[in-house]
């Protein structure tokens, strides 16, 4: 008896089978966290300093910085399985939530966009571990130098 296998998906988008789904899924409301903060921001840093000549380098840095974590994506998900998330997230959730406060209220750029990195970096620990963060270290490293310098 043959089994038919021209249906069968391969490819890191294309099974259920392996999780790939439940993987995608999780993120969903990550992402639309983060964009219904970060959008309005990005829009200002557009629309404002970022358009400036001595600042003209932070969306650049950004696109740079998606593209390193996009290139590391699949060596923190090796290296982040079967490895115990990390509460230390929360404290550091806590903390860059409250730094997005600050900065989008007194409109403080340093303070509003840094609170990014911190976010991530909870987020990460929160949902991956450690050895996810270490796998993404130069990433959230690299996008301090996206962040606006007062003056």
């Amino acid at each position: 008896m043959a089994i038919n296998t021209s249906s069968v998906k391969t490819g890191p988008l294309a099974a259920s089978a392996n999780g790939a789904d439940g993987r995608l899924l999780i993120w969903l409301p990550i992402i639309a966290g983060l964009a219904v903060l970060y959008v309005p921001t990005l829009i200002d840093l557009l629309s404002g300093i970022w358009s400036s000549d001595e600042q003209k380098h932070g969306p650049i840095v950004l696109a740079i910085a998606c593209w390193l974590a996009w290139r590391k994506w699949p060596a923190m998900w090796q290296a982040s399985d079967a490895q115990p998330t990390s509460a230390a997230g929360w404290p550091i959730f806590v903390f860059g939530l409250l730094l997005y406060a600050i900065g989008r209220s007194q409109d403080i750029l340093l303070f509003e966009v840094g609170s990014l990195i911190w976010l991530l970096s909870a987020i990460v620990l929160l949902t991956r571990g450690v050895a996810a963060l270490k796998a993404q270290w130069f990433a959230l490293f690299f996008m301090l130098f996206m962040i606006p310098l007062p003056g």
